[in-house]
């Protein structure tokens, strides 16, 4: 349940942490229709793993990782679309969530994305450990735009929980440096010293500002860490309305040599279509 003391530390600090009040049940279908479309994968690799042994699946994975990388990339990307996480970012509670954090009118700023981290499914650093930064820099959305970060599991601090610089949101946007993909803040010494990391729990929820300065934590365990980024406008805002409701994101485009090469046979199409 939200009260005003969650508000109030929101406010502050720019980042605040609402205990148990995502509800379980949901977490569970989400993370498992995940493991399910990578299960697909799996079988085509002559790969099994046990229904709910966290360790039998993560060695699938990393093990189709250095396997086959398109086919981990195909499920990775095919995981950002699952309905279940996408009924659930627009969904009544989440909404209900945001209009009390003062977004009249929320609206998504881009697709939701569930994230299982770990250094083994990653070919560099940055894939599994964002460096310091602010959403808003590549959102450039509403002035009032909130992150909702959801734990789909307990993490601890050996899994690298999120890292805050509380109060950051106050100070407009850091300089950068240039040339990544994630325009990287420059790090100097009394910065370092403010991150905080945010151990969470399944069913906690992490709410924080756009301009809030965070980062990745490092994940040193085995595990893979699971978790889901929601990320909200609010069309009512003075300034997003003023510039004409920005949009950074690149809108899709197909690749021109699945076009070309990857045609569906004749027979593929009898096949799918045919009752029997």
């Amino acid at each position: 349940m939200i009260e005003e003391k969650h508000i109030q530390e929101y406010k502050e600090n720019g980042v605040v942490v609402i205990k148990s009040i995502i509800d379980l049940n949901i977490l569970s279908e989400i993370k498992l229709e995940v493991q399910n479309i990578f299960n697909t994968a799996f079988l085509k690799h002559n790969l099994f793993f046990e229904l709910g042994n966290e360790d039998s699946f993560n060695k699938c994975i990393y093990q189709l990782f250095k396997m086959s990388f398109s086919d981990f990339l195909g499920c990775a990307k095919a995981a950002q679309h699952i309905l279940n996480m996408n009924n659930f970012a627009s969904s009544n509670t989440i909404k209900e969530i945001l209009n009390k954090f003062g977004l009249e009118h929320p609206v998504i700023c881009v697709k939701p994305i569930v994230f299982f981290n770990s250094r083994h499914l990653a070919k560099e650093e940055a894939h599994y450990k964002t460096p310091a930064h602010q959403d808003w820099r590549s959102m450039q959305g509403s002035l009032n735009s909130l992150i909702l970060w959801i734990p789909l599991i307990d993490i601890d601090a050996a899994l690298g929980p999120v890292e805050f610089v509380k109060k950051s949101h106050l100070n407009g946007l850091k300089e950068t440096e240039d040339g990544n993909l994630f325009q990287n803040i420059k790090i100097d010494e009394t910065l370092e010293k403010k991150f905080v990391p945010f151990p969470v729990e399944k069913g906690d929820l992490v709410i924080f500002s756009a301009f809030t300065v965070h980062r990745s934590g490092n994940n040193i365990s085995e595990q893979i860490r699971w978790s889901m980024h929601f990320r909200y406008n609010d069309i009512n805002e003075n300034s997003f309305i003023r510039r004409g409701f920005p949009h950074p994101y690149k809108v899709y485009h197909p690749q021109k040599e699945l076009i070309e090469n990857d045609f569906p046979s004749l027979t593929q199409l009898k096949n799918t279509f045919n009752d029997n």
